[in-house]
This record gives C-alpha cells, sequence and structure tokens, in this order.
C-alpha cells in the first residue's frame, strides 16, 4: 500500500510540474501575443443568439449590453425564449419595439438550450454566430475582437475572457480567482489550437461550421464542451480572445456551485466517451485534449 500511494504521488506531482513548465513556456514564447488579436478584413454579418428560461431579471440588460457593441454589422439579435413561466417573453416583446435588429423565438414547451439555439442556428442570417448566455454581459469591444479570428477559413469558434459580476460572496471572490486561471490557461493554448471549451457567456462560432457538425447536442449537458471538440473533430481551429471580456452571474450559494460543478464534470466525462475513438487521432483533439 505504500508503494502505490508513494507511486500515486510521484505521478500526480510529475504531471502538476510538467504542465507548469509547459506554461511557463507559453508564456515566454508568446508574451508578446497575449493580449492581441486579428483586426476583421472585412464586416462580417453577426447574428447574436440568447438562449434564456425564466430569465426576467437579467435579459433586458443582457440586450442592452449587445446592442451598445461597437461591431457595426450585427444584422440581427434572436432571443429564444424556452417555455420560460416568467414575464422574460413580455419584457422581449416591448424590447423589440426599442431595439429593431430583435427578434424572438418562443417555445411554447422547455426543450432546453442546445435545442433552442440549434432554432436559432437554422433561421439565422449571419456568416457568424455569437452565442450569448441571457445573465452575461459583454463589454463594448468583445464582439468585435472575436471576429478577427474568422479571417482563417480554419477557424471555427473563437470565445472570450469570462469574469465575475456579483462579486459580493466570498464564493464568488474565489470563483473569480479561478476565472482568471481558466483564461490566462485557455490563452495559452490557443497558441498550440487546444483551445478545449467555448464558454456560454460569450463565443462567436462560424455558421457553416456549426451546420457541419449537426449544432448543438441535446444528448449532452455541456453543449459548449461538445460542441468545442465536435469542431476540433472536424478539422476546425477553436481560438480564444483573453481582451473579449463579458462579465456573467455566477453561483452565490454553495449548493448552486456543487450543481453547476457536476454538470460540468458529468459533461466532460460525456464528452470523453463520445469522442473516445479520437484518442491519438484528429490532430490536438486526440493527441493532447483528450490525453
Amino acid at each position: 500500500m505504500p508503494d502505490f500511494v508513494t507511486t500515486t504521488y510521484l505521478i500526480l506531482m510529475f504531471i502538476a510540474l510538467y504542465f507548469f513548465f509547459f506554461y511557463i513556456f507559453l508564456i515566454i514564447r508568446n508574451k508578446h501575443k497575449i493580449f492581441s488579436y486579428p483586426e476583421p478584413e472585412r464586416n462580417y454579418p453577426v447574428t447574436v443568439l440568447i438562449a434564456g428560461y425564466n430569465e426576467e431579471k437579467t435579459i433586458a440588460d443582457t440586450v442592452k449590453h449587445v446592442f451598445d457593441s461597437d461591431y457595426q454589422a450585427i444584422k440581427e439579435v434572436i432571443i429564444i425564449n424556452d417555455g420560460s413561466t416568467d414575464n422574460t417573453k413580455n419584457i422581449v416583446k416591448k424590447l423589440i419595439k426599442t431595439y429593431p435588429k430583435l427578434k424572438l423565438i418562443n417555445n411554447k414547451k422547455n426543450i432546453g438550450k442546445s435545442e433552442s439555439l440549434n432554432r436559432g442556428i437554422a433561421v439565422a442570417k449571419g456568416q457568424l454566430i455569437a452565442v450569448i448566455d441571457a445573465d452575461s454581459y459583454p463589454e463594448k469591444e468583445s464582439i468585435r475582437k472575436l471576429v478577427g479570428f474568422f479571417n482563417d477559413p480554419k477557424v471555427g469558434a473563437a470565445t472570450s475572457a469570462v469574469f465575475i459580476r456579483n462579486k459580493q460572496t466570498f464564493l464568488a471572490k474565489i470563483q473569480q480567482i479561478e476565472y482568471i486561471v481558466l483564461a490566462w490557461t485557455r490563452k495559452l493554448l490557443d497558441f498550440i489550437d487546444a483551445v478545449y471549451v467555448t464558454n456560454g457567456p460569450l463565443s462567436m462560432y462560424r455558421k457553416s461550421g456549426l451546420k457541419k457538425v449537426g449544432g448543438f447536442d441535446p444528448n449532452t449537458v455541456t453543449e459548449d464542451i461538445d460542441v468545442t471538440w465536435n469542431l476540433m473533430k472536424h478539422g476546425y481551429k477553436t481560438k480564444m480572445c483573453l481582451s473579449a471580456f463579458v462579465t456573467t452571474t455566477a453561483p452565490s450559494k454553495f449548493k448552486q456551485w456543487w450543481r453547476q460543478r457536476e454538470r460540468w464534470g458529468i459533461g466532460g466525462i460525456q464528452a470523453i466517451f463520445k469522442y473516445k475513438k479520437t484518442f491519438m487521432k484528429k490532430g490536438m483533439l486526440g493527441f493532447f485534449v483528450i490525453p
């Protein structure tokens, strides 16, 4: 038994040190490019999709942040109201009078985020599709900063740096530190084409890529992880912009936090089993992300 414990400890220590020095190497090698992003070569038309369920407290502020964007080629913003039982639908209908580019898809019953987003994709007119959570708030420049990555036809998705909006509680403050670390590590993985998740608060996708992979899978609990791996499986690159900021509402109670992390963990396990045949195949997905 002591030999097993010692061996396990040494293996874990080796992995930790390996990744520590691996990330240090990436920082040193790419220190001048960490906050950079490509400028769009043209005004790619963008459709923004916001899927939500019972979002009456946040939806108006989210919509305002989207329309405050400095990117001029936002073609439309589509809200998919997923069978909400609160006042979400009526709030959106009032917002449509203020924002002519705002549209509403109203699901009569709750069908889930993935299916709701797929309904939006089916009618989207933009060449690029930005997906934003209904309780998230992109900064003015964030959408524009993501668009330029799609100058490269091999890029299928680009994601943002997420920060906590409600930082009043101790739990939220701890999560803020975690989110900062996640943002940095994902940016470093960008330099080796290994960004493994495009987050829900703000990510952008090539519409043709989403259609090629069949959209978002309703049979997984973490649609953002799944669609990222699916795009990588089909040969697309995934990118991350550390300068594209978005704030989101984090769980403020331990029970909510636990459920969120439980969902993330289950979703990760689902993804590993779903894409296990790509192990040691299919570029960075099989040779780095899954291992």
